[in-house]
């Protein structure tokens, strides 16, 4: 069973801000805005996440 999350959009000139500032999108994804991999993200800056915290679990 899947996990119900809410997806909020603050931007009000957004087509997907609805009331309250619900996102109706299905999904989003979650990227990197630089040019390193995936798995080398530290920071929120490098991400288009801005909740991103680093993951700190040893593979």
């Amino acid at each position: 069973m899947k996990k119900k999350q809410s997806i909020k959009c603050e931007v009000d000139s957004c087509k997907y801000n609805k009331n309250n500032n619900e996102c109706n999108l299905e999904e989003i994804k979650v990227s990197s805005n630089c040019n390193c991999p995936c798995d080398e993200v530290h920071d929120q800056e490098q991400t288009v996440c801005t909740s991103f915290e680093k993951n700190e679990e040893e593979k």
